[in-house]
């Protein structure tokens, strides 16, 4: 053991033993509690990874793999024992990584290896859609650790022979979640995944269900009514806020600020419905609506001899040859005229409301007058005249119609009592002040224990051993042999060491009382300077 450290060990064992009972208890705590705090930031530090967890048990080809992903998606993470974890989007890294690993030994993207030449391409289609929907269905199931597997079907309609009205493609994902909650969240970033998978798929088209068939909440396409009472809403919310902020502009300046008046309106719009019909026109497939057929006749009479001759007669029968008779010959000739007018695909009526106003409610109430009576605050109220010009100023600004039932206007004033208010404000402020006490009080007490700690510590190192405190004296080098000093055993007195197990300082004092004694009785004058001697050291 090296002489550094067994002086560290006397030095605490001396310092130990010079402490009370209140001071070691102090000392022992501190001293834990600290080397404890240590040991948790070291575990934390050091045994515990950071960031949240990916992916476990996988093989050095599977880390390398993942390692290469995330390098290349600038996330930054730790591995620990086959575990990966990452600081950042866990969800969005591993629905990323799971589309990004394609290439599978079984199911996903793997079919269409099968692919062979002898298929349509409406089995391509099929298959395709077949392995889109595999590749989905392991993409939400590792994209949350609430899920442990899931179904996806596809729907993905083409114009055929017959279009029908609706061409759009379609989803549905079931999940198995154990009979937990799926967050809307999740289930928003399912759609997401589904719909950018396939074309002209928006994510309120994707239902997503639990295991008991139950719709759970994501995105959702609102209707045509929905969103014109949205629209509506937002209109009659602008005009309140409008006139709102026009009565609150008079009044700022002649009441004294927002705390002096209150301001409630209510706005009510009617709008009028106007129906505007659209229509989809699928111009490719032309609807046949008229078709009209004509024929025409043409007969032709030949002559079959010489002029003038029997046999050139048609109406004569006789002859020896019947073939220089007169041959007669018709033609038909068939037109068609079809008329055809583009198919109607969709028909949608769209309401339009403008808005118009119906009534509109305003009430404002102002503060007294404050005034400084014998050095006490008090509320005074306005004159008749000044509520009059006030309200004038008001109706004008709230564009108020006078004599009519849409539109209604209050004004009144009363004295505005603030103490719940500033009993709540006193109190929230003492709240804060006690919170900030308390802080500063544990904060406080922290850095006092530490400094505790650390002074004991100095004073551990700073105490040297006894023999180093002694007073070197000069040494005068004499020609000739070195005669060594005398010990006090010479002198008949004992050293420190002589009485076992003892501490140090009561082998002093009882050395001392004993030399005290001897000495007494027999010379006073000696008793006096080896007690002046002992007290000097």
């Amino acid at each position: 053991m090296p002489d550094w450290l067994i002086r560290l060990q006397e030095d605490i064992k001396r310092l130990w033993s010079q402490l009370t009972a209140g001071q070691k208890w102090l000392v022992g705590g501190l001293t834990s509690a600290l080397l404890l705090g240590l040991l948790g930031i070291s575990l934390a530090a050091y045994f515990l990874p950071g960031g949240d967890f990916l992916y476990d048990g996988l093989d050095d080809a599977e880390v390398g793999e993942l390692s290469r992903f995330l390098d290349e998606k600038g996330a930054r993470y730790n591995i620990r024992d086959g575990a990966v974890y990452v600081f950042g989007d866990r969800d969005k890294l591993r629905a990323e990584f799971a589309i990004s690993n394609r290439q599978k030994p079984l199911g996903g993207y793997g079919i269409l290896k099968e692919y062979n030449w002898s298929q349509t391409s409406a089995q391509f289609r099929e298959t395709r859609l077949r392995a889109l929907q595999e590749e989905l269905e392991s993409t939400v199931e590792k994209g949350s650790d609430l899920i442990d597997w899931a179904r996806v079907q596809l729907t993905e309609r083409e114009k055929g022979l017959f279009p029908s009205g609706d061409t759009k493609p379609t989803a549905s994902v079931k999940v198995g979640t154990r009979g937990q909650t799926l967050p809307k969240e999740s289930v928003q970033g399912i759609q997401w995944t589904v719909a950018n998978a396939l074309p002209g798929l928006k994510p309120a088209d994707v239902i997503v269900t639990d295991e008991n068939s139950r719709v759970l909440s994501g995105y959702r396409e609102k209707s045509e009514t929905e969103l014109l009472t949205d629209e509506q809403r937002k209109s009659e919310e602008l005009l309140r806020e409008r006139r709102i902020k026009a009565c609150a502009n008079i009044l700022d300046p002649i009441v004294g600020g927002g705390a002096n008046y209150t301001i409630a309106a209510d706005v009510k719009l009617n709008f009028d419905k106007k129906a505007i019909k659209e229509k989809y026109i699928d111009a490719e497939n032309p609807f046949e609506k008229r078709r009209r057929t004509e024929e025409i006749e043409d007969k032709t009479n030949q002559p079959g001899g010489i002029p003038g001759t029997p046999s050139n007669n048609p109406d004569d029968n006789i002859g020896p040859d019947s073939s220089s008779h007169a041959s007669n010959s018709s033609m038909t000739q068939e037109t068609q005229e079809v008329d055809n007018e583009p198919r109607l695909v969709r028909e949608t009526s769209t309401e339009v409301a403008p808005g118009e106003l119906e009534t509109q409610w305003i009430s404002i109430a102002v503060n007294y007058v404050p005034t400084i009576e014998n050095g006490e605050k008090k509320y005074v109220q306005r004159t008749p005249e000044q509520m009059a010009e006030l309200e004038k100023s008001l109706k004008l600004a709230a564009a108020h119609i006078e004599n009519s039932t849409r539109h209604h206007f209050v004004l009144n004033q009363v004295p505005f009592d603030r103490s719940g208010e500033i009993l709540a404000e006193t109190e929230a402020r003492w709240e804060t002040i006690r919170t900030n006490v308390e802080s500063a009080a544990f904060l406080a007490a922290a850095l006092i224990s530490i400094l505790v700690f650390f002074y004991f510590l100095r004073k551990v190192f700073s105490i040297k051993p006894a023999e180093e405190e002694l007073v070197r004296s000069e040494e005068i080098s004499l020609p000739g042999p070195r005669i060594p000093e005398p010990s006090q055993r010479e002198f008949g007195l004992r050293s420190i060491g002589d009485l076992e197990n003892l501490p140090p300082e009561e082998q002093k004092s009882r050395i001392i009382r004993e030399e005290i004694e001897n000495y007494a009785k027999g010379k006073p004058e000696d008793f006096v300077g080896i007690l002046r001697n002992w007290l000097a050291e």
